[in-house]
């Protein structure tokens, strides 16, 4: 368990808009009358007080949020740019020989079910030895997928 779990910013700037708006609201309540304010000018500002409490504290919690959400988004690029640069097929096999063996796949679906193509079949991933896998399916050895009549066979080394 991880005992020192740090606290977002978002909760030390909440609690110093908080002692801001405190301080304010019994700077009112206690030096309104030394100022010439009635009774019910100084709740009215008192209750003002509190919405733009509660109003600012909701901004707070939005900005943080939303800063939340950019850095997420540059971790998800960083990854993508990561995979992308360093994306590596095994057995030699090429980006450009999968793209077509995947639209081939795609097409095969499409003319055997058509609409709603993806769903009509369990998809199957073979794992095992490379032997084997030539031994029981050749053709799927050679597209790297199968089609039968119960499920969508996937291959690859």
């Amino acid at each position: 368990m991880n005992e020192n779990k740090p606290l977002p910013v978002a909760f030390f700037i909440g609690i110093a808009v908080s002692i801001v708006f405190l301080v304010a609201g019994v700077t009112v309540w206690f030096e309104g009358t030394g100022w010439g304010l009635s009774d019910d000018k100084r709740i009215l500002i008192e209750v003002s007080l509190f919405a733009g409490l509660l109003v600012v504290l909701f901004l707070v919690k939005y900005l943080e949020a939303v800063a939340v959400w950019i850095a997420s988004l540059r971790a998800e690029k960083a990854l993508a740019d990561h995979d992308r640069q360093h994306q590596a097929f095994a057995g030699g096999i090429s980006r450009g020989h999968v793209l077509e063996s995947v639209a081939a796949l795609r097409d095969a679906l499409r003319t055997r079910h058509g609409w709603r193509w993806r769903y009509r079949q369990p998809w199957l991933l073979l794992t095992g030895d490379d032997h084997a896998i030539a031994k029981f399916l050749p053709d799927c050895t050679e597209q790297h997928w199968q089609i039968t009549a119960d499920a969508v066979l996937l291959w690859c080394k």
